[in-house]
């Protein structure tokens, strides 16, 4: 199925709604998928899963309570909208 002119401005749109999330040091305190970057910037953001006990996954395999963490949040992460 092709896409319209008007499908993909409103997916472009969409898309820029999603890039206005702002880093800051305040830790989730919801459930949820937060982009997450180390306070020294060693590596690039990733996203990872809050669960409702606070703790998280490193990529590695690793989980650490959110309260420990050191670093920067975004999100929570909106899953995107079915046209």
């Amino acid at each position: 199925m092709e896409q319209t002119v008007t499908d993909r401005v409103g997916k472009h749109e969409r898309i820029e709604e999603m890039a206005g999330y702002q880093w800051t040091l305040d830790k989730p305190r919801v459930a949820g998928w937060y982009w997450f970057r180390g306070a020294a910037h060693e590596a690039d953001p990733f996203i990872v899963e809050v669960d409702q006990v606070g703790q998280f996954q490193w990529p590695d395999g690793g989980y650490q309570e959110v309260a420990l963490a050191k670093g920067e949040w975004a999100g929570p992460i909106q899953l995107p909208e079915d046209d």
